[in-house]
């Protein structure tokens, strides 16, 4: 659980400016068409991305995605993987990483059946 304050939420559309700060700012990296990636979160049946905020503000993000067998890579097992979390720096150590995780984790599980957390 994470600290008092701090919601786990899906992403929104609202939300994909803030995400896409968020990794341009800690992973030092181009916004290129991460807009668009993410937004596609929002409505994909097989993905989804969850936000962390805290006092309104994205803190971090953690994706889940549903992938065919051999689409990540030959020899590859279809299933749900989790992928690209990111918690800011100054929010680390606060229980949001773990927070993110296990949502995204109930989310695979509410589609499959498979068990609930």
């Amino acid at each position: 659980m994470p600290e008092p304050g701090v919601r786990i939420e899906p992403l929104t559309n609202a939300d994909v400016a803030a995400v896409v700060e968020l990794a341009v700012r800690v992973l030092r990296v181009k916004p290129g068409d991460r807009g668009e990636q993410f937004a596609a979160d929002i409505t994909g049946q097989r993905r989804q991305m969850f936000v962390a905020r805290a006092n309104g503000q994205v803190v971090a993000y953690g994706r889940i995605v549903k992938l065919a067998a051999d689409e990540a890579g030959p020899g590859t097992p279809a299933g749900y993987y989790l992928s690209g979390l990111l918690v800011d720096p100054a929010w680390r150590g606060r229980g949001i990483g773990t927070a993110l995780t296990q949502a995204r984790l109930r989310w695979a599980f509410a589609r499959t059946g498979w068990c609930s957390m």
